[in-house]
Formats: C-alpha cells, structure tokens, sequence
C-alpha cells in the first residue's frame, strides 16, 4: 500500500480572515492492487483503474478532515500581505 501526505491535516474547517475562504476537505489516493480490499479506517468516496495499468486500482479515502492553508490561518501570500497593509494602514490613521 502506498499513500502519502502533501499537507497538514486541521479537525475544523477554517476561513481566511482576508477574502473568507474556506479549507478544502482532505482526501488521499492510495494504490492498491486490483480487486484488492481497503482494510483502512477512513471512509472509501471512489475506487478506478489507476490509468493503463490493469492491476493497479486508485482508492481515493477522507477521514473527515479539511487540509490547512499554506500560509498559517491566509489562503495565500497575496491575502496576508493585504491583511498586514490593511492593518498597518489603520494605525496609521489613528
């Protein structure tokens, strides 16, 4: 069985105080040999053929999770640096 993690799984979703936002959920594709059961613990959502291999299935699983944001609690770099302007811009009016 092969699978791998290609982000840091959160139990809530989130939102980003910027633009709103919100987590995607987090699904993994594990390759399993064709006809083959998943003994996991997470929840199957589909199983296909994995592309011109025929003994090779793709199982795609989720446990409920959302994915985190690359950037701490901002979608992208892009929302954070606005956020920080926008904040500095208030101290400076005041």
């Amino acid at each position: 069985m092969t699978y791998w993690r290609s982000c840091p799984e959160i139990n809530e979703p989130m939102s980003c105080p910027w633009c709103g936002k919100v987590t995607r959920k987090y699904y993994e594709e594990i390759r399993l040999p064709r006809d083959a059961p998943y003994e996991g613990n997470a929840r199957v959502i589909s199983r296909k053929p994995f592309g011109h291999v025929r003994d090779t299935d793709v199982v795609r699983v989720t446990r409920d999770l959302w994915r985190a944001f690359d950037y701490g609690h901002f979608d992208t770099l892009r929302c954070a640096q606005s956020w920080a302007n926008a904040v500095l811009d208030e101290e400076d009016a005041a």
